[in-house]
């Protein structure tokens, strides 16, 4: 399977209101309102994801490059989550994903 397939998946769940609790987005606008009191909420959320991402990139990548595309991917989810959250605009957001995923699709074409 694709990277990008793999993220379109997290994306799925990540905005599925029936999967459980939004850790990654609750967390941010926490950290958002209140850095001193919440920054570390954030961070630890942000910490949760950032394995899991790594782990589906290609295995034959570099670790940096493995580090360097999760936290693309995470910052982007991230923030594709609080903009659909403030804004409600889905098809505005459903943009910014597809532009990471053909991003996605390029990165894994590029030899390192």
């Amino acid at each position: 399977m694709a990277l990008g397939e793999r993220v379109r998946s997290i994306w799925r769940t990540l905005t599925d209101e029936h999967a459980g609790p939004r850790v990654l987005d609750q967390a941010s606008g926490l950290a958002l309102y209140d850095p001193t009191r919440y920054a570390a909420l954030g961070r630890d959320a942000t910490e949760q994801y950032l394995p899991a991402v790594r782990a589906i990139c290609p295995a034959d990548w570099s670790q940096q490059r493995r580090d360097e595309i999760g936290e693309l991917i995470v910052a982007t989810l991230r923030g594709l989550l609080i903009d659909l959250l403030t804004s409600g605009d889905q098809s505005r957001v459903e943009a910014g994903l597809r532009a990471l995923l053909r991003a996605l699709e390029r990165e894994e074409t590029t030899p390192e």
